[in-house]
């Protein structure tokens, strides 16, 4: 019930902020429209640029807008934390889990928002509406956990006036290392198995075989994501357990 309360109390400072909400929202938006009438501009042969491809895109900026998300609820945790909010929820009092789930729940409305906002774009440029359409967007929504967590890290470690610097790291990391705009799959060595590692790729990867309607081969990259999400919020919530033993939240 606490949980609860607090992650109502969350949703309405988000409301309070729209300038932010609708930022990370439309701003991948605008970038998706603006490559889509590059490539159009061009005429890219997609068998050299699959990566434009508007399946392949449309999820590359699923996982682009959801890099966002990092920043604000890093933002929002870290200003509860200067205004000294969340030490005086300690009175009520609040387990580690219960700040965890609340600035996570609150954001995840947001995060299926971008979703479909994104998926609509994409209709714009000619994608089909499928079942595999939808299978991706339900798979894709878990994996907003990912940057969620992030942002729960990041906030409760740094103050918001460093948050910021720090958390868009995320979106570059997501952009660079995710194949959005370079084909993963013509590169070898070093730099691509660092790829293979981390979340991006993987969760990219998993969204356009979904989107394809072939989701034979997604399970190690399944394993990957949902090893990363674990991994943050075992973290978070031992973050928050040894803060709120002491007086540094």
């Amino acid at each position: 019930m606490r949980a609860l309360e607090f992650t109502k109390r969350n949703v309405k400072e988000i409301l309070r902020d729209p300038l932010s909400w609708v930022f990370m929202i439309f701003l991948p938006v605008l970038l998706f429209v603006v490559l889509e009438i590059m490539v159009d501009a061009i005429g890219a042969d997609m068998s050299y640029t699959p990566q434009f491809e508007v399946k392949r895109l449309t999820v590359s900026m699923i996982i682009f807008a959801f890099s966002f998300i990092t920043i604000f609820t890093g933002n929002t945790l870290a200003k509860d934390r200067e205004d000294r909010f969340l030490m005086r929820l300690k009175a009520a009092p609040m387990r580690p889990f219960d700040f965890v789930f609340g600035y996570t729940v609150a954001v995840l409305p947001f995060a299926a928002l971008q979703e479909i906002v994104v998926v609509l774009t994409g209709l714009c440029f000619g994608l089909e509406v499928s079942g595999s359409l939808l299978i991706m967007m339900a798979a894709m929504l878990p994996v907003s956990l990912i940057f969620i967590g992030f942002g729960v890290l990041f906030g409760s470690l740094i103050s918001s006036k460093g948050v910021g610097g720090i958390a868009s790291i995320i979106p570059t990391a997501a952009s660079l290392t995710g194949g959005m705009f370079f084909p993963l799959e013509t590169m070898e060595g070093g730099f691509k198995n660092m790829c293979d590692a981390l979340p991006f790729a993987n969760a990219i990867g998993i969204g356009g075989a979904l989107i394809g309607g072939d989701a034979s081969g997604v399970t190690a990259s399944a394993v990957i994501g949902i090893s990363y999400v674990a991994a943050i919020y075992i973290l978070a919530v031992a973050i928050f357990s040894i803060k709120l033993r002491g007086d540094s939240i």
